[in-house]
């Protein structure tokens, strides 16, 4: 297996044992499988969040919709200037797929798509000014990978573009996207153990950087800041020491943010208000740690817990601002079925009911008319582990609806 034992080191012992046999399952499949817990729709919650209830809200509604041709985790979805979503790629079992499709909201369906170049799983798509959709970076199931890939919806295909100069795929190993953003000039940052730039405009891939920290870095996430700078959040290799740094495109430098005290992440979510929601995985099944980033004063500020945990989750800012979390890995490995929002204006979580099958790994994608479309993941663990085929829209509800 290529990816390396000691890129986990930087973590507790505690998120290693989980994550190393996560690994074994998804690109090697020699790991035996746990005994699986039963499924439960609230994960464990130890102790009560510090945060203030939000207001009253009634159930929020998951429907079920059109499955997808094959069940896939680790996958993408894209959303399509002309409201369709492109769901690309992933893994299911120990395969990665070549596989794509589009789900047209009109009919709730999922039709077939020409499929990529490349098998790929935790690997990024990235919707181009020009509509195509830049595929790039993940796992093939065996190695990390340096290829690049365009779909142009206006005829179904995959074509190759250029191939970025260091193969990567994301800290959690082709299980989670590789770190990318579109910047505001139209060209794509990648994060990884180099940072480089992808140019729309000649299909080339070029070195930035470098970090401003001379230490070793494994970067989880990247934001894209109202002000065009990015916001990098990651841990240093075999310190356990967090990690933040701001990418300035318009000078090409890095420079270092916070301090970052957590070391372990599940999502950042871009708020409206230009600040940053930031969730940390405990890995230890009890709550999550929640902390805002501002970008003004470039200061992390702790703000309590979330209701449940959420490992592997997917997080999606709705249209009234508000952040939606749903799902995550269980103990035993099942994914959850459970979500819950989050609200700027009170700093508080509140649940927000049961999706129709537990997840991890999944993806949540807003829809024009608000909607939110949730599709994929792993469904259930073992040897072989379960990825789902399903999907299903969750429809907000405000304030005493």
């Amino acid at each position: 297996m290529s990816l390396e034992h000691s890129r986990w080191e930087p973590y507790l012992m505690k998120k290693l044992a989980i994550i190393e046999t996560v690994i074994l399952v998804f690109l090697a499949g020699c790991a035996s499988a746990p005994a699986n817990n039963p499924p439960a729709n609230t994960p464990a919650n130890n102790s009560p969040s510090p945060t203030s209830p939000s207001p009253a809200t009634s159930p929020s509604n998951f429907t079920t919709v059109g499955s997808m041709s094959a069940a896939r985790a680790s996958h993408t979805a894209t959303l399509l200037p002309n409201g369709e979503v492109l769901i690309a790629g992933g893994l299911n079992g120990t395969q990665a797929l070549a596989s794509a499709e589009l789900y047209d909201p009109a009919t709730k369906t999922f039709a077939a798509t020409g499929n990529m170049t490349t098998v790929r799983g935790g690997h990024t798509a990235i919707l181009l000014p020009n509509g195509k959709v830049l595929i790039a970076a993940g796992s093939d199931g065996t190695q990390q990978l340096a290829s690049a890939e365009l779909y142009d919806p206006t005829t179904g295909m995959f074509a190759p573009t250029g191939g970025m100069k260091s193969a990567r795929a994301s800290a959690s190993a082709a299980v989670l996207p590789t770190p990318a953003v579109l910047l505001a000039n139209g060209k794509v940052l990648f994060i990884g153990d180099d940072a480089e730039v992808y140019d729309p405009s000649t299909g080339t891939f070029a070195l930035a950087g470098p970090y401003a920290d001379t230490a070793s870095i494994l970067w989880n996430t990247a934001t894209l800041l109202p002000d065009g700078r990015v916001l990098l959040i990651g841990a240093t290799y075999g310190a356990g020491v967090g990690a933040a740094e701001l990418f300035d495109p318009q000078s090409g430098t890095f420079s270092i943010t916070g301090p970052r005290t957590q070391v372990e992440l599940n999502t950042a979510t871009l708020l409206t208000n230009g600040t940053v929601l930031v969730v940390t995985a405990s890995f230890d099944f009890s709550t999550d740690e929640v902390a805002v980033y501002d970008p003004a004063s470039g200061t992390f500020t702790d703000i309590g817990n979330t209701i449940g945990y959420h490992g592997y989750s997917a997080a999606v800012r709705l249209a009234d601002g508000t952040v939606l979390i749903s799902g995550g890995e269980m103990i035993g490995g099942n994914g959850s079925s459970f979500t819950e929002v989050y609200f700027p204006s009170t700093r508080a979580f509140e649940a927000a009911g049961s999706m129709a099958t537990g997840r991890q790994m999944h993806t949540s994608t807003l829809l024009p008319d608000g909607t939110v479309l949730i599709t994929g993941g792993l469904s259930v663990y073992g040897f072989p582990s379960q990825m789902t085929s399903t999907a299903e829209i969750y429809t907000p509800r405000g304030p005493g609806m």
